[in-house]
């Protein structure tokens, strides 16, 4: 007598039955944690791209700007040298780096003083355009949620980077 391979009906559809219940398990779990790597890596990039700035700044002895593409951080920015000192990226002006825009589910403000542009001087200091100390800070924050992430930048122009839950409260 040959005994049966393979699975009966039954056994199949429990199995089925089985993978799905644990794929609806972890999606949302999966969900959260995409939105989670969303967030940090947003942070990340603007993060490397304040230390290249500083570091080229001092590197070449140039003042040099990271500027909002169309005013808003979340679009993207440029590290370049200002010639005419206006905080705006505009042709002409050497472009050392463009930094693409970021997920929609993510956005990127600034406070008052690095609402739309960040400057560095061949010190390593954050500058104003008037020559004041540029210190304020900038938030990464998923729209849909209160969670975000926070770089602060300091009167030397050192970065601090802190993570909270309240930080995107309205």
């Amino acid at each position: 007598m040959r005994t049966p391979k393979g699975f009966s009906l039954i056994e199949a559809l429990v199995a089925m039955s089985i993978v799905g219940i644990l794929i609806g398990l972890a999606v949302p779990s999966f969900a959260q944690l995409v939105q989670a790597q969303q967030l940090d890596s947003a942070t990340q990039a603007m993060l490397r791209s304040l230390a290249i700035a500083r570091h080229e700044a001092i590197k070449r002895g140039l003042p040099l700007t990271l500027a909002a593409q169309e005013g808003e951080w979340s679009n993207g920015w440029f590290l370049f040298q200002d010639d005419n000192a206006n905080g705006r990226y505009e042709p002409g002006e050497m472009l050392l780096r463009a930094f693409p825009p970021l997920p929609s589910s993510t956005r990127l403000t600034g406070n008052i003083h690095v609402s739309s542009y960040i400057r560095y001087t061949p010190s390593g200091r954050a500058t104003l355009l008037n020559g004041g100390y540029q210190m304020g800070s900038l938030k990464v924050c998923q729209r849909a949620h209160d969670r975000g992430n926070t770089l602060v930048i300091n009167n030397g122009g050192r970065v601090r980077y802190s993570r909270g839950v309240d930080v995107c409260q309205n």
